[in-house]
């Protein structure tokens, strides 16, 4: 699971389509527009390339025909020839100025394949080879050319294209001059459709995934809810360590047992047969449920862990190092709370011991409890046993684990069943004169 990601909290879709999903749909529309426009760029310039060089033919066809002894003497101009006058050349710029008439041309320049301005409509730099990277890629790739300059008059797109001789090799190139304004709006008028259709897909898929994460999300909240719900009502039925393992456990649903040092604190209700056999059963219940209020309380305030609730029993589990000096605390105070009750109808034995325990689950696969077993919680019980109402009963080595609290009455050996050795324990009555101890004067009942 990702760390960022809380098991309690609802899966944020909504918060995860925001920051990854819309930027790749975002991401994906920009790479769409942009590969339609650089893809119908190079359409348009292509198409457009070849326009030119249909100009530039009808041009040369034009020349030819209207000044044939000019357009011979141009076009024949070997490197080492100079360049005709400008009145001989007069007859040619008449014949150019009638082949442009009819397009939206006003500027015209011819290089030989050596790369020299062999004409200019303009009559300037006539002679000069141009050694730019345009007509040298031009005259080295046989590629046609497109390039956009800016001019005081507004954009221009500059056209070089070539026409081959006998032999196929280039004979003549002519750069050709189109306002930008006329490329840009065949351009947009061929790219325009072609873009409309990705941006309304991609725009009509955010909006349909978005309209199913908002819906998603709002089940996902309330199913979090709903489980949260029954979460918490699980956890007032069951034990923390039977929820933590439950958290815990693997995928095949299979529970980790573990072997662990524990206090264990057991308790039960003095004469509560002979109680339950002559009150009505709403009043048992009212008692029985006071009686534990009060211990789940006070175990949960002194860190230990309600395990399960047999009847008008209760085992309650302590863990970590202070653990039996806080089972002992809890002990006082509950039998100091239920003393200040007196109109309880019946009070409370405890018993408490430190020891080994298992903590896992038992029962079979159609019905299993989590709970702590072993030795320790059968002396627990059997000390619990012992103790007569408003006592408290603990064995030495659990008391000494908890640090000698005073209170507890001298040592006495008792015979514990299923224990073939004595056990010396010592026990502790609250009396009503009395105070709580101190960790209990915190403790309102």
């Amino acid at each position: 699971m990702p760390q960022d990601i809380n098991e309690t909290q609802p899966y944020p879709l909504r918060g995860r389509f925001r920051r990854y999903i819309l930027p790749l749909l975002l991401l994906l529309l920009v790479v769409s527009v942009t590969l339609t426009l650089e893809g119908g760029r190079h359409l348009v310039e292509s198409v457009y390339l070849q326009v030119a060089q249909l100009r530039a033919e009808a041009i040369a066809r034009t020349s030819e025909r209207l000044a044939p002894q000019a357009w011979q003497r141009l076009s024949t101009l070997s490197s080492a020839e100079g360049l005709p006058s400008a009145a001989e050349l007069q007859t040619f710029q008449d014949a150019i100025a009638n082949a442009l008439s009819d397009t939206r041309l006003e500027k015209l320049k011819i290089y030989d394949k050596g790369g020299r301005l062999i004409f200019n409509t303009q009559g300037v730099g006539m002679g000069i080879i141009d050694r730019g990277p345009v007509v040298s890629r031009l005259l080295t790739k046989r590629e046609a050319q497109i390039v956009h300059k800016e001019t005081p008059d507004g954009g221009l797109y500059e056209l070089y294209v070539w026409l081959p001789d006998e032999k196929g090799d280039i004979w003549l190139v002519f750069e050709l001059y189109e306002p930008v304004d006329h490329l840009n709006a065949l351009l947009w008028s061929h790219l325009a459709p072609q873009m409309i259709l990705p941006v309304t897909l991609v725009l009509g898929l955010a909006l349909v995934l978005w309209r199913m994460v908002e819906r998603a999300q709002s089940d996902i909240d309330r199913r979090t809810q709903a489980l949260a719900g029954v979460k918490d009502r699980l956890a007032r039925l069951l034990s923390t360590q039977a929820v933590g393992a439950a958290q815990q456990a693997s995928a095949d649903g299979r529970f980790q047992s573990t072997v662990m040092d524990a206090t264990l604190y057991y308790a039960d209700i003095r004469d509560f047969t002979s109680f339950a056999e002559e009150t009505p059963p709403q009043q048992v219940v009212a008692f029985l449920n006071r009686v534990l209020t009060i211990q789940v309380r006070l175990v949960r305030e002194h860190g230990g862990d309600v395990d399960k609730m047999i009847g008008d029993a209760l085992l309650a589990v302590f863990e970590g190092p202070d653990r039996a000096a806080r089972a002992v605390s809890c002990a006082q105070a509950i039998q100091a709370c239920l003393a200040k009750e007196v109109e309880l109808p019946r009070g409370l034995g405890i018993g408490l011991h430190d020891g080994h325990v298992i903590s896992g689950v038992i029962g079979p696969e159609e019905r299993q409890d989590f709970t702590v077993i072993g030795d320790a919680v059968n002396v627990a019980a059997r000390l619990c046993s012992l103790a007569a109402t408003g006592e408290v009963l603990a064995d030495t080595r659990t008391l000494a684990r908890a640090g000698h609290p005073e209170g507890f009455a001298t040592a006495e050996d008792v015979q514990v069943k299923g224990r073939a050795e004595p056990l010396r324990m010592r026990r502790w009555q609250i009396v009503q004169e009395t105070t709580a101890p101190t960790p209990d004067s915190r403790v309102s009942c």
